[in-house]
């Protein structure tokens, strides 16, 4: 037995075999997406303190931050109310 073969058995010991979890929605996938296109767009596009004297940028600064925060508690109310907690089968082990 070739030493690539003992690794690809020892290896399979370790894969999963079981049921696998569903993958999720259309509506949990665009909030993650959204959230994360918004935090790219707050590390590349930031405000210096300094540019914050000027109400134009301190107004879209606010308005950035509100529209984040709001993102993530819909997404926590998504996955509370209605898109269901956990994707794994019912039978998995916790």
């Amino acid at each position: 037995m070739t030493a690539l073969a003992r690794l690809k058995r020892a290896l399979h010991r370790f894969e999963h075999h079981g049921q696998r979890a569903s993958p999720h929605g259309s509506v949990t996938r665009t909030f993650h997406w959204l959230a994360g296109a918004l935090l790219i767009y707050g590390l590349f596009f930031a405000a210096d303190v300094a540019d914050l004297s000027d109400p134009v940028q301190l107004s879209r600064e606010i308005a950035f931050a509100l529209v984040l925060g709001c993102l993530f508690v819909i997404r926590l109310l998504w996955v509370a109310f209605i898109g269901g907690g956990s994707r794994l089968p019912t039978d998995a082990p916790q």
